[in-house]
């Protein structure tokens, strides 16, 4: 099936904002084509790759549909995909390219990379796959396909200089990138909201709430942090009496805090406290079988969730997924998986601009009068009237 070229461009677009992996389109005439990076593409489009990088991205023979490539002697690593139906470009997902690119004068690999998983890249690739040419691959048969890779003869790009920091460059964090700390914490997973947390804060710098006080503005921050934690915590299982006790408590500690180092730590140690605390109610509640079901759904919303494949990653049967979730959470997996979604898709009709159109294709609806069926079931709303319903304000 051919996919036009802006169903790709969208596809990769929004597989970039759930994952913070950069993705690149490249032309064997050393162009770059496109660019969803963590960064404003204009202040990458100003630079250049080194010729010998690009000339060795496509000196690569791509006869699996998705490779691993390594360079700097294993320190780093890029995955390539054929562009559908264009042999002359190529889609690179690299985390660390920012690093590479030339700007005057030459850039180079930072001595200590980002770490990457490379699980992580090979489940972004799939997913693009999928949505390229509805052709599923398993993580194992990927793998399978890489695993003699061996480190790729880049002499040069291992010489390249160290690239200079921009300085005084700032952007907002994405909202789907922080939408998965308040997820962790309605999971109650409080290691990988701590992950998030730590990736979010360095991707940029927050808005700012109060102009003329930065202490102000701090505690004014915080105190959006602690609302939305403890809105999470809620529909995570916490009781609302302990959630809202818990968030009256730590806002009357931050306004008699003086001190902006002083709650500059503070921000963590709160969600993790309400994250914990979501982990110990669950934990009362819920088995590991369940919480381990709920986890994969959050993880693979992208996807289409079939009750066959949770249970196979599961080891158990379907049957009794079915049964021992409508048992414990008074919800059947199907209505769970729908709510969910349909949550994943009111974020993204209101901080995206994707269509309606897209939106059902990219959450696996089988087609838009579904999804609409669904969405007005579940909000009251047409996802157009829950649209118009907000009203965003940008600075």
């Amino acid at each position: 099936m051919k996919r036009p070229t802006e169903f790709i461009e969208t596809a990769c677009k929004l597989v970039r904002n759930a994952t913070n992996i950069p993705i690149f389109f490249i032309k064997k005439n050393q162009e770059i084509t496109r660019i969803f990076n963590i960064v404003s593409s204009s202040l990458i489009e100003q630079k250049k790759l080194p010729k010998t990088l690009l000339d060795h991205f496509f000196s690569i023979n791509l006869i699996k549909p998705i490779q691993l490539v390594y360079l700097n002697n294993r320190n780093d690593c890029v995955v390539l995909l054929p562009y559908p139906e264009k042999n002359e470009e190529r889609i690179l997902l690299w985390p660390n390219a920012e690093n590479y690119f030339l700007d005057h004068t030459l850039s180079i690999p930072l001595e200590t990379e980002k770490t990457y998983d490379t699980n992580a890249l090979f489940n972004t690739a799939i997913l693009l796959h999928h949505l390229f040419y509805q052709e599923s691959l398993t993580l194992t048969q990927v793998k399978q396909d890489n695993e003699n890779v061996h480190t790729s003869p880049t002499p040069d790009i291992i010489e390249l200089k160290i690239m200079e920091q921009r300085e005084n460059s700032s952007y907002h964090s994405s909202f789907l990138a922080e939408k998965k700390i308040f997820q962790s914490i309605q999971l109650g997973n409080p290691e990988k909201m701590l992950y998030y947390f730590k990736l979010h804060s360095q991707e940029g710098i927050y808005g700012t709430l109060s102009k003329k006080d930065l202490l102000r503005n701090k505690k004014n921050f915080l105190i959006t942090g602690i609302t939305l934690a403890t809105r999470a915590s809620i529909e995570g299982g916490l009781y609302p009496e302990i959630a809202y006790n818990l968030s009256d408590s730590y806002i009357q500690h931050i306004e008699e805090i003086n001190s902006i180092q002083t709650l500059d730590k503070l921000l963590e140690e709160i969600l993790i406290d309400f994250t914990e605390r979501v982990r110990k109610a669950n934990r009362s509640h819920y088995t590991k079988t369940i919480l381990l079901c709920q986890e994969y759904i959050f993880n693979h919303l992208y996807e289409e969730l079939k009750l066959e494949v949770i249970a196979k990653q599961l080891n158990i049967s379907p049957s009794y997924l079915s049964n021992k979730f409508k048992e414990e959470t008074g919800e059947t997996l199907k209505a769970f998986i729908q709510r969910k979604k349909i949550e994943e898709a009111k974020n993204l009709i209101v901080y995206s601009d994707l269509s309606v159109s897209e939106i059902y294709s990219v959450l696996n609806f089988h087609d838009q009068s579904y999804f609409i069926k669904v969405f007005k079931k579940l909000t009251g709303l047409t996802p157009k009237q829950y649209k118009n319903s907000f009203i965003i304000k940008t600075s």
